[in-house]
């Protein structure tokens, strides 16, 4: 390879060319490889950006909306019936309304 440099490698056509593979797996790793034709940069390879992640960064209000309105479910559905096993008012405090 003929120069690297701030996360960036320089390879001539030839030199890509044979080594495509491993280019391949520095570009996966976040290195950018420029490709190189008589010293003229013919080519550029970078990562794609993660699209799984972008949609994430770019909704994130329809992600937070949706666990709200779950929430909100659950806890409706509680105070109509509380879970087995959890405690009210009512066993909270003895018949004249003491702490227990």
């Amino acid at each position: 390879m003929d120069r690297e440099a701030h996360g960036t490698i320089e390879v001539g056509t030839k030199e890509a060319k044979a080594r495509l593979p491993e280019l391949i797996e520095k570009v996966e790793a976040g290195e950018t490889v420029v490709i190189t034709h008589h010293g003229q940069c013919v080519a550029r390879l970078v990562a794609e950006p993660d699209i799984s992640r972008q949609r994430e960064v770019e909704a994130p209000d329809a992600t937070l909306a949706e666990r709200d309105r779950r929430l909100r479910a659950l806890f409706e559905k509680w105070e109509q019936e509380p879970p087995a096993g959890t405690w009210g008012d009512d066993d909270m405090h003895d018949e004249h309304g003491i702490p227990r």
